[in-house]
């Protein structure tokens, strides 16, 4: 299946766009000092760009609901969802091995056995082996999981 590649993504950027864009950053000059391109509109990006409009349109100021909104939303809801699977799976897999479920309180040596175990007898519904892309998912679903202490099942020596 052929899936198209957006149009943004098509466009070349001229040397011109990205020092319309870095310009300022680079050399470290004051945005109070740019001045309107040449020619250019009282419309145009970059037109009357003063320190006062740009902090009123690149920073918003938030409250505390806004704030708490946007924390809770800086997980993507398909990310959720993953993490979720994975436990979830790793935990049937724990209670159909009669083990216990409550993983996350296991010494990493251990957890890293299980997970070893874990790993070449989970399989999918219909038996099958799943690929190593959702090996890859899996892995990376119990790592968000257990993020911090005491484990990082990503860089940990134990789980290598």
């Amino acid at each position: 299946m052929d899936n198209p590649v957006p149009e943004f993504f098509l466009q070349e950027l001229t040397e011109a766009d990205l020092d319309s864009v870095f310009g300022a950053w680079e050399s470290g000059e004051d945005v109070q000092e740019q001045q309107p391109p040449a020619g250019g509109r009282e419309d145009e990006p970059g037109a009357d760009v003063t320190r006062d409009n740009v902090s009123a349109s690149r920073f918003a100021t938030l409250n505390g609901q806004q704030l708490d909104e946007l924390e809770g939303a800086r997980v993507e809801r398909t990310t959720a969802r993953s993490t979720k699977w994975g436990v979830k799976l790793f935990k049937e897999w724990l209670k159909a091995t009669d083990l216990n479920p409550a993983f996350e309180d296991l010494p990493p040596e251990d957890l890293a056995q299980l997970l070893r175990r874990f790993y070449g007898e989970v399989r999918k519904d219909n038996g099958t082996p799943y690929s190593k892309t959702s090996y890859a998912c899996l892995r990376a679903a119990l790592h968000r999981h257990l993020t911090g202490p005491p484990y990082n099942i990503l860089t940990d020596v134990q789980f290598q």
